[in-house]
Order: structure tokens, then sequence, then C-alpha cells
């Protein structure tokens, strides 16, 4: 969900200036390379044999560098042949371009319901304010109805949001395609107690190199072996990203931040969430029980034992609900393994 924009005051004053690089997106391009070499990745691999695997990884590696020619100039620099030959490796599990492909079919289901919508939305509040503008010349009396303006333009954003049901609809992807990989996913909820969690590389961020300040976020994370994939539909990072590269370019470090922008993370495996996780879209209401916007087409998620528990997964408080709640070392040590 998003909060809010950065602030200069969610950093603090130790912040070197050179982790300020510059961002580009080469998602579309990664996700291009997927679905090219889409056939191959369909082949069983059972049969072959470790010098037929290496082969075959050269063989990919060697298209993706041809494919990455096609890229400008300014922008093969961040596609390095260490990211390719990762790729590469990557495709050679099927699974992992499964997910990718059922995330994205997710995605734009819900990004065509949403679309229009948020458009309306956008244009609606750019009104809105300009009508404010005119009606309170006063710049004290303005300044104050500009704050609650923008309050409500927050939350009426917020009712478009719906990650993590997106993120609910993949492991059931999963478990519906590849029953016995969903045991090696897990769902990550990231916040804390101030609901002001800080992270890089986001599609809404609007300035470059500025992160975007969310009250929760929700991950899909696919770690198969000493791998760890991070499938975020609101990255421009590549899709998936390698853990740590996730982790080094999202979440940054936690000494650069004041403490009450820290990120704490509730990691849940996949199976669990699949089982317990509920809403009931609550957020996307207005406070007399009316829909600030159509939901999308297919039902609520519930389960037996309840009809919405959104709470208890954004809840950083580690007595209570399913999974584990980590700090940003802890995850890491839980996720990745230095090679």
């Amino acid at each position: 969900m998003l909060h809010g924009e950065h602030q200069s005051y969610v950093l603090s004053s130790e912040v070197p200036a050179d982790q300020r690089g510059c961002s580009i997106n080469i998602a579309l391009f990664i996700l291009s390379m997927m679905y090219t070499m889409s056939p191959i990745m369909a082949e069983e691999f059972g049969s072959l044999t470790p010098e037929d695997l290496q082969n075959k990884v050269y063989f990919l590696l060697e298209q993706l560098q041809l494919m990455a020619l096609d890229l400008p100039a300014k922008y093969q620099q961040r596609v390095p042949c260490d990211l390719l030959s990762g790729l590469a490796n990557s495709l050679l599990n099927d699974t992992v371009f499964e997910i990718v492909k059922g995330l994205m079919e997710i995605q734009h289901v819900t990004e065509k319901h949403l679309y229009q919508q948020r458009l309306q939305l956008i244009n609606k509040q750019k009104m809105e304010l300009q009508d404010l503008l005119k009606q309170f010349p006063d710049e004290e009396i303005r300044q104050r109805q500009r704050v609650v303006l923008q309050q409500k333009h927050k939350d009426e954003m917020k009712a478009t949001d719906m990650n993590e049901e997106s993120v609910w609809k993949l492991c059931e992807d999963v478990n519906k395609r590849h029953p016995t990989q969903l045991q090696h996913c897990h769902i990550v909820f990231v916040s804390n107690d101030q609901r002001t969690v800080p992270l890089w590389r986001q599609k809404a961020s609007t300035e470059e190199d500025k992160p975007v300040i969310w009250d929760y976020h929700v991950l899909f994370l696919y770690n198969p072996d000493d791998r760890c994939l991070v499938y975020d539909l609101d990255s421009e990072l590549p899709f998936p990203t390698h853990f740590h590269k996730y982790v080094t370019e999202t979440f940054r470090t936690d000494h650069i931040l004041k403490p009450e922008y820290f990120r704490y993370f509730r990691v849940v495996p996949a199976p669990l969430f699949l089982q317990h996780f509920a809403s009931d879209r609550r957020h996307m209401k207005r406070a007399d029980g009316s829909w600030i916007h159509p939901p999308p087409n297919y039902p609520s998620i519930s389960n037996p034992a309840s009809n919405h528990n959104l709470e208890e997964f954004v809840s950083m408080d580690p007595t209570k609900g399913l999974g584990q709640v980590l700090n940003l070392i802890q995850l890491v040590k839980k996720f990745y393994q230095q090679p």
C-alpha cells in the first residue's frame, strides 16, 4: 500500500552521496528474454548429462548476450554478464518461467480492471486540487485544506492496490501447476509499527533514486535450493530478481535510516499463506460500506476460519500471527547464501 513519497527526514544525516546511483527499468527486457527462450525451457532435462546441461547453459547465455546487444548502449551496462549468466541458469528450471508467466497473467487481469479506474481517479484528483486552489485564495487556509485533500487522495489510491491478493493468486497458481514447488515459496510482508517503510527502485517513485514509503508491501520468494528469487510486481528491477540484488537495491541498509523507518519482515511459508489468508477488501470501502471503486470480478479471498485477517499478516508483532518476524539482517541470513 502506498503511503507517500520520499521526504528528506526518512534518511539519517549520514547517508553517503555515492549510494545514489542511476536507476533504469529493464524488467520488460528481461521478461521478453524469458518469453523468447520459453521453448527451450519447456524441454525435459532429466535425460541430459551434466555435459549436455553445461552446453545448454552456454547456449542460453550466448542467446541472451545477443539479445542484450539490442539494448541502447547506455542501458547495456545495466545488464552485466553475471546477470545474464544467472538468468541462463535460472532458465534451466521451467518453474521459474511458469511463476513469472503466472504472476504476469494475474497482474494483467488485475491491471486491466484497475487501469481505467486509476486513470479516472488521477484525473479526478487533479481537478479537485485545481478547484481547491481556486476556492481558497488565502495561503494558510489553502495549505490546511490541501493536507486534508491529500489524505483523502491517499486513501482513494490505497483502495486500488491489491498486492496481497495478487500474491495469493500466484500461490494458488503455483499450487495448481507445480504443487511440489509451493513448499519452496515464501510470502514476505514488509512493514513496521509506524507503517512507514521506505523501498527503493519502485515503479511508483516520481523521482530518480528516491524511495517510496509504503505502509506495507508484499513479496513472493522462490527458494528451491541455494538460490532465492524475488517477485515484486511494483519493482523496476528485473522480474524476478536474485535475492541479494533485490535486497541491495530495494532495502539497501537500515543504517542510513532513522529508527522509525526500519523495515521488518513477516515471512510466511506459501502453503500456510494460501490456506489461512483472507481479505474482505474493507480497505476498498467507504465508512458507509459502499465501494470506493468497483472490486475485481472474482470473489474476495476467505477461508472457513476467517473472512478478513490482513492485519494479522501486516502486523510485525512476533508473538502473534503466522510465520516469523525478522529484521533486515535476519532476513538476509535466512535467504542468502554466499557463493
